[in-house]
């Protein structure tokens, strides 16, 4: 019966942690400040993004999700690795290009992240993309990582939820469980 009771006060409990952290809007008491997380709708253009993060003055550190198909032949692959290999913002941190033949269509495959994010990196990718022929494929799991100034990253959860391009934003939180 001991084991019952202590088995039924543990689910309380944790029931009630999981009604706290989902009131506090994904709020975690242990987080990286100076970090946040964004998901962005599958709709979005990189350039829409671009535009976003630019006119808001945020820094994207780090981008994933934005894949692409290539109109080039399945023999280009590795000429076009290399290329890509050859920008700053995509060969670093220990990443390289990431690109492969998909097995069922033929189809290249660029499923690349990217890094520092800079207007210039920027500018470079969007020239890149145009001049390659890249097609978004419209993944539905494009997030990026954003620096923000320290102490602001609840204010900018609460704002960048009101883009349309946005569909969540979330603190970086360190080894939180979270009940739902």
């Amino acid at each position: 019966m001991k084991k019952f009771a202590s088995f039924l006060i543990s689910i309380c409990l944790l029931a009630s942690c999981s009604k706290i952290a989902s009131d506090s809007n994904n709020s975690c008491p242990n987080y990286v400040k100076g970090d946040v997380l964004v998901g962005i709708k599958n709709t979005a253009s990189i350039e829409e993004v671009f535009s976003l993060f630019n006119q808001l003055n945020l820094e994207i550190d780090e981008m994933t999700g934005f894949y692409y198909t290539s109109p080039y032949p399945q023999d280009s692959l590795t000429v076009l690795i290399n290329y890509l290999n050859t920008k700053p913002y995509i060969n670093t941190r220990n990443f390289s290009a990431s690109a492969f033949v998909h097995y069922q269509t033929g189809i290249i495959n660029v499923t690349t992240l990217f890094f520092d994010m800079t207007l210039p990196n920027q500018q470079d990718w969007i020239n890149n993309e145009k001049s390659l022929q890249l097609t978004d494929t419209k993944n539905d799991t494009k997030n990026i990582f954003i620096k923000v100034a320290p102490g602001q990253e609840n204010y900018w959860l609460k704002k960048l939820k009101n883009y349309n391009i946005v569909s969540w934003a979330e603190l970086n939180c360190i080894g939180q469980i979270q009940f739902h």
